[in-house]
């Protein structure tokens, strides 16, 4: 993820000093604002991926659960409330 976001790091950069510069053409504005626009969404996409993944990855170990078991236990605890 690293890798990516790098050269996502640079653009938005680059555009943002772009952008601070005066324009007295509105569409090249706009155009600048979408890259903009763009490099923040892929952004958030690679750090999106990049949770996804260290959440796919789990050290837990399963175990059979009697779920029953545990509504009952549940059930008890609150009727003593």
């Amino acid at each position: 993820s690293h890798d990516l976001q790098e050269p996502l790091r640079k653009i938005a950069t680059f555009v943002n000093l772009l952008l601070d510069m005066p324009r007295d053409n509105e569409r090249e504005r706009m155009l600048l604002t979408k890259i903009a626009t763009s490099s923040q969404r892929l952004k958030k996409l690679v750090n999106d991926l990049l949770e996804f993944s260290s959440a796919a990855r789990t050290d837990h170990q399963f175990v059979p659960t009697d779920v029953c078991q545990i509504v009952a236990d549940i059930t008890e605890e609150l009727e003593l409330v």
